[in-house]
């Protein structure tokens, strides 16, 4: 039973299991471009952080493979970078399709492989404070990389493996005791992140949940104020918090004798005192008592 709960829990942060083919394809789109969007951040961050790594580790390698990382890394944050111009002026709510939320994924996980791989290589040939900046550093992709891609939690837990994993693989290889206390502190990091990972991706589905669930009303509400305009026979208006109007119904401008058009922004009480010109004293200080209630 607490395993099927488990389950269930866990597929409620991937995606929303009752959802409509077109509404899941919305999720899916929201949550594309949400990870799009952090991508110039990322990809200064892995660039900044190559950069400063092959120049701290500069002549203690190979140069010529440092290089090379260096480019590596450099080349897929421009990749990064492109993807979100391109998608810059797409409308999150255009549906994408799995390919290329796979792709996605799949150049998110480059990414991380790229940067472990040259830093288990640098790892291997660093000293003691080397390898403490190294550490820090995984450490420092590992949690930043779990938040940024959190919204499309296949990315971020992607991300988080492969981190967590090279960095464990890392410590493994070392005698020293100390190694050992940090692959148990790791082991309890990563199990963090990924709960935190999962619990930021449900936050973020259930407010995609609950704008479709607001849109939805808005369009009923929508449909019920239009069908009053059209069969009753009641004047329909809506007002700003200064007494203008913002929405008149056919009615009332024919009432008025004024295009809708024309009424946008006028004082709602102005245009109602000027169908009564020769209006007695009592009248105009009802008038002025409703304009200034409207301007509270």
């Amino acid at each position: 039973m607490a395993r099927f709960m488990f389950a269930d829990w866990l597929l409620a942060c991937w995606r929303d299991p009752v959802a409509s083919t077109e509404q899941a394809a919305i999720y899916r789109s929201r949550q594309f471009h949400a990870v799009v969007r952090q991508l110039p951040m990322s990809s200064i961050g892995n660039l900044i952080s190559a950069v400063v790594l092959a120049c701290v580790f500069w002549g203690q390698v190979d140069s010529l493979a440092l290089a090379g990382w260096t480019l590596l890394v450099s080349a897929i944050a421009l990749g990064n970078a492109w993807l979100w111009w391109a998608r810059r002026v797409v409308p999150p709510s255009m549906p994408v399709s799995l390919r290329t939320v796979r792709l996605l994924v799949t150049g998110i996980a480059a990414s991380a492989l790229a940067f472990v791989s040259m830093s288990s290589y640098l790892y291997t040939a660093a000293d003691g404070d080397g390898r403490l900046l190294l550490t820090a550093v995984l450490a420092a992709f590992i949690g930043m990389g779990s938040w940024m891609y959190s919204c499309l939690p296949q990315a971020a837990m992607l991300w988080s493996c492969i981190m967590c994993g090279v960095l464990a693989m890392l410590f493994f290889t070392r005698t020293e005791v100390v190694y050992t206390y940090l692959t148990g502190l790791l082991a309890f990091y990563a199990l963090v992140v990924w709960t935190t990972t999962l619990l930021t991706s449900r936050m973020f589905l259930n407010g995609l949940k609950f704008e479709a669930e607001i849109e939805s009303q808005k369009q009923l509400v929508g449909l019920l104020l239009n069908d009053f305009e059209e069969h009753a026979s009641d004047w329909l208006w809506e007002t700003d918090h200064l007494g203008c109007l913002r929405h008149v119904s056919q009615r009332l401008a024919q009432a008025m004798g004024v295009p809708s058009a024309d009424l946008q922004g006028q004082p709602l009480v102005q245009r109602l005192a000027a169908l009564s010109p020769q209006m007695v004293p009592a009248h105009a200080a009802m008038f002025r008592a409703l304009e200034a209630c409207l301007a509270q």
